[in-house]
């Protein structure tokens, strides 16, 4: 049975969000201890949905690892605000997500923005912009 410490939450509203930042920083050591350390920190690609927090991304850049892939719009937007400089959505926009997207890549220049498609006209969509 895991020990958890005990947590003054005086002052904050409930129901709140309450972050270790101690523990989640021993889980990005972790992820990359398990990539083999930090020579091999590029082969991580961790996924925003666990977490969908800025400060988290940010924890993460400060530890080297500057690839994520991301589900939604608002999680690329705050991957990109965030420092890390290599997103995957890891679904295939369509309408207006591609103008968006081709936006996001206007706004963030140092940011590498991918995505996967499915289909070659949908490709060719998101070439265009």
């Amino acid at each position: 049975m895991i020990a958890y410490p005990t947590i003054d939450t005086g002052g904050v509203a409930s129901p709140g969000l309450w972050v270790d930042r101690a523990a989640v920083q021993r889980n990005i050591d972790q992820m990359i201890e398990d990539v083999g350390g930090t020579e091999q920190i590029d082969r991580l690609r961790p996924h925003m949905k666990t977490h969908k927090m800025g400060e988290v991304i940010s924890m993460q850049v400060a530890s080297g690892i500057v690839k994520c892939k991301a589900a939604t719009p608002m999680e690329v937007l705050v991957a990109a605000r965030n420092g890390i400089s290599d997103v995957l959505l890891a679904q295939q926009p369509v309408g207006e997500k591609i103008e968006w997207l081709g936006e996001l890549i206007e706004t963030f220049p140092g940011t590498r923005f991918g995505t996967i498609v499915d289909h070659i006209e949908g490709l060719e969509a998101i070439s265009r912009v």
